[in-house]
Order: C-alpha cells, then sequence, then structure tokens
C-alpha cells in the first residue's frame, strides 16, 4: 500500500534548517518543497504528462514568497486542468507567448509592417506623406499600444485635436489609414474584428474649398499683367501651360518630358501622379486612378518646344532652380501670381475654374470637360471604355480653349 503524505505546516516550514544534503519535503497529491544545502527552498508539482507518461517536476516559485496555502491552491487548479487531459506546464507557457505577442504586436509595429507592404503599390512621394501622418498625429500617443488593445473612445480622443484645429482633410485621410491598418491586421491573424471601423462617423467632414479665382472677363488683364511681369521665363511657361492644360498646380509642376508624345500630341500623366486636391480621395484611389490624357493644342506644342532646349536635357519640363534633378515646386506658379497683385483673388487652381466656367458657357459637352479636368467620375470602368472615343472631340474643345486665350492674349496687348 503506497506511503500516505503527512500534510506539510507552517510551523513545520518555518524551522526548516538546511543540512548537507537536498531534502524533499512531500505535502501530497505531487506537490512538495526542495531545500537546498544553502537554504534555498522551492516548491514543485510532480506529475506525469497526460500524454508522453513522462514524469515531470514543474517549478512552481520559491518558499516563503510562494506561501503554503498559495501553493496548493496551484496544485488544485493545475491538477484540474490535468483531469481535462491538458499539460498545465505547456498551457501556461503557450498563455504567457500568447500575453507576449499581445505586447509585441503594437500598432506602430503593424502600421510599418503595412508600410512595408503599401510601399510596393504607391509611389515614394506618397508613401513618405502616409509615414509622416503616422509619425506625427498617431505614433505617440497609440503608438505603443497593443493592437488588440485599441477602442474606439482611445483612438477617437487621439484624433479630436485635429478636428479641433479644423484639419478635417488630414483627419479624414488618417481614418482611411488606421483602417486600412486594422484590416492588415485582421488578415494577419492579430484581431478577429476591427472596432475602428466607423470613428470617422464621429467626425466633422471637409468641406470642399472653392479656389479663388477672377472672374473669365479678367482673363485679358491678367494675360497682359503676367506677359510684363518679372518672372522667369519658366515660371511664365508654367501658368501658360497650365492654363491652357487644365492641370492642377502639381500635375503641371511635376510634368515629364517622356509623358509628352509630340507625334500624336497627347500627354500622358499616370494616374499615381493625378493626384487631386487632398483628403478627396483614399490612398488606393490616388495610386490606381485613370492614366489621364490631355490633347495638346498647337499653342501649347509651340509652348514645349520652345522649353524643349532649355530642359529638354533633364527629366522634368520645369526643373527645379536647386536641382535639375527634381521638378519646380507646385507653389511657384500661386507665388507669381500673388507677387502680380492677384492676392486673395486668384490662385493657380484657381485658373481650372476660369476654363471651365467659360467652356460650359459655349455649350461644351459637360462630360468632355470633365473629363479634361480629371474629376472622377461616377463609373471608372465606363470611364476606361468612354476615354479613347472622348479624344478627338476633347482635342477640338482643348484647340477652342486655346485660341480663346490666344484671343483675350491679343486684346490684352491691344
Amino acid at each position: 500500500m503506497p506511503k500516505v503524505a503527512i500534510p506539510l505546516t507552517d510551523t513545520q516550514l518555518k524551522n526548516i534548517k538546511p543540512t548537507g544534503k537536498v531534502q524533499k519535503l512531500t505535502d501530497g497529491e505531487g506537490l512538495y518543497l526542495r531545500v537546498t544545502p544553502k537554504g534555498v527552498t522551492t516548491w514543485y508539482l510532480n506529475y506525469h504528462h497526460p500524454i508522453t507518461n513522462v514524469r515531470i517536476d514543474w517549478l512552481l516559485g520559491r518558499y516563503p514568497d510562494l506561501t503554503l496555502a498559495n501553493a496548493r491552491k496551484l496544485r488544485k487548479e493545475h491538477k484540474s486542468v490535468l483531469a481535462e487531459g491538458i499539460d498545465p506546464r505547456e498551457q501556461q507557457q503557450a498563455e504567457q507567448l500568447a500575453k507576449q505577442k499581445i505586447y509585441e504586436n503594437t500598432f506602430k509595429k503593424i502600421a510599418r509592417n503595412w508600410l512595408n507592404v503599401k510601399g510596393s503599390s504607391v509611389t515614394a512621394d506618397h508613401l513618405i506623406d502616409i509615414r509622416r501622418s503616422l509619425e506625427n498625429h498617431l505614433f505617440p500617443r497609440i503608438g505603443n499600444q497593443p493592437i488588440t488593445q485599441l477602442n474606439a473612445p482611445m483612438v477617437i480622443s487621439t484624433l479630436k485635436p485635429l478636428e479641433a484645429a479644423n484639419k478635417l482633410d488630414m483627419l479624414k485621410r488618417l481614418c482611411q489609414r488606421i483602417n486600412e491598418i486594422m484590416t492588415y491586421a485582421i488578415n494577419c491573424g492579430l484581431l478577429d474584428n476591427n472596432p475602428l471601423a466607423g470613428i470617422s462617423n464621429t467626425f466633422r467632414k471637409p468641406k470642399k474649398k472653392h479656389q479663388p479665382a477672377i472672374d473669365q472677363k479678367r482673363l485679358p488683364e491678367f494675360l497682359h499683367v503676367l506677359s510684363i511681369s518679372p518672372v522667369s521665363m519658366l515660371t511664365r511657361c508654367l501658368i501658360e501651360l497650365q492654363l491652357h492644360t487644365m492641370l492642377r498646380p502639381n500635375e503641371i509642376a511635376g510634368a515629364k518630358w517622356e509623358e509628352i508624345d509630340f507625334v500624336h500630341r497627347i500627354w500622358r500623366i499616370p494616374g499615381a501622379r493625378m493626384k487631386g486636391p487632398k483628403g478627396r480621395y483614399t490612398d488606393d484611389e490616388i495610386e490606381h486612378r485613370l492614366t489621364h490624357s490631355i490633347p495638346l493644342s498647337s499653342q501649347v506644342i509651340q509652348t514645349l518646344n520652345l522649353l524643349r532646349p532649355i530642359t529638354g536635357h533633364t527629366p522634368f519640363v520645369f526643373f527645379s532652380r536647386r536641382a535639375k534633378s527634381m521638378h519646380i515646386n507646385s507653389q511657384t506658379a500661386n507665388a507669381a501670381i500673388k507677387n502680380m497683385g492677384f492676392k486673395g483673388e486668384l490662385v493657380s487652381h484657381g485658373l481650372r475654374a476660369i476654363a471651365s466656367t467659360v467652356l460650359n458657357e459655349q455649350g461644351f459637352d459637360p462630360d468632355l470637360i470633365e473629363k479634361a479636368l480629371a474629376h472622377k467620375g461616377e463609373n471608372e470602368v465606363r470611364a476606361a471604355y468612354n476615354r479613347a472615343d472622348l479624344i478627338p472631340r476633347r482635342a477640338e474643345m482643348m484647340q477652342w480653349w486655346s485660341d480663346y486665350i490666344q484671343r483675350a492674349k491679343a486684346f490684352s496687348n491691344n
């Protein structure tokens, strides 16, 4: 008959004296206290692995930090797990590993992993813009939070200062990026759902801003001031080409010679460069918009031919004065227009509004005008099919518009 262990007592444990050898004081049901010759006292649980039947001595903790009562409580809990056919030590290790992963997988870490993936589908400049927005507005407050512990109130509180500062476009983009990161975490198996899916609904929406633009009747006045203004030839051509092509400031400033087809008189701007107004499109829409094709009028071809001997040896039609490997700043035209005396009345983006107003008043097809302005249509698939069919009609409209500008310029010189 097996020997029945006599349970230990607190008095017995308090009076333990080290001897010249290891002592093993048994409490029963596998629990025992090991005493070393130097007096180190440690609790162990001895049990058989439920699958392999291998005998295991599991270190539970040191006495007296782990009291007799608490050691017995652990024994009871672990025996209960063993009764279910589970090794309690392996279960504890798995739980500790899971907790460790929770704190390792912070929002900042997952966001950076997402950025590495995102970088393969966006331009380098756009990736820098995304990273900077996260580093400036999110990482300082929630970057070190485990992504599994993020909740809507926490993130909304982080973003509230942007709403208070009326930076609603940035706020909108950050909400989009946060949800992309959370979706990435779900796909990586780190989350079961996205608790931040509706955070954008708690903030005010950005209002569409109308850029200052002069009345079209003042176009001759503007062209006259431009012709006598002491701006550089590059800046003058920049403004004139933007007026003729109806492009946005960043699109015309980043113009590349390789985009221009002189044979077919077409300028094809890759979708990644057609960013449009900030906050209007999601990151994916920015990068995957259709190539924008602009039929080139005779006046535009003439201006480009004037520029070719000057900048044709560089990648950009309008290179930067600081470095010819870079394009001119997109705010150069705005600065020039301001210095010309149109501060508060006109910005370079407003040149598009002048063109739109004139063309609409002349009765041109609104679809042609919207296409020329590269406004996002409701159906991008339909837009892809219609793109080629509209080119000849758009070419006629663009030539008419350039002729209109030329007449206004001639009138201004009289």
